[in-house]
């Protein structure tokens, strides 16, 4: 069987379903014979690249026009569904940046079809430690 998982690395309600998607494989015995195939979606792809010291906060006031409190809601909700996911993320001091490089490693990481395995070392150096996804020596490191 296989699995098309259209994501962003800069969508918390796609790290957080991989995570369930994965805790779900693990349970099903079958899992050997399902194939995950990523596919990249770039939720703001006019986003600037690297060193924009945009901040995801200030991302979000700006183009969702969320009042400061509504988005302190929404991190805190967030943040709740990823603590049920087993991870524990760091959203206030993450950044906001374009996601092409991103996505072009975790396509190069397909050929050895590692694709899944670094689209999470991604998202968790996001989400969970708030670096900068289009940091090419972050990139490197993964």
């Amino acid at each position: 069987m296989k699995v098309e998982v259209w994501t962003d690395i800069m969508c918390p309600y796609c790290y957080i379903g991989k995570i369930h998607y994965e805790q779900a494989m693990q349970q099903f015995a079958h899992a050997d014979e399902v194939e995950l195939v990523i596919k990249s979606f770039r939720l703001n792809p006019d986003l600037p690249g690297k060193g924009n010291g945009y901040s995801v906060v200030d991302y979000l006031l700006k183009t969702a026009g969320l009042p400061e409190n509504k988005l302190k809601q929404m991190f805190a909700y967030i943040e709740q569904l990823a603590k049920n996911a087993g991870v524990r993320f760091n959203l206030p001091n993450a950044f906001a940046a374009n996601t092409l490089d991103a996505h072009r490693l975790v396509k190069l990481a397909a050929r050895r079809n590692l694709s899944s395995n670094v689209l999470s070392l991604i998202s968790k150096a996001y989400f969970e430690d708030a670096q900068d996804y289009s940091d090419i020596k972050i990139l490197t490191e993964i």
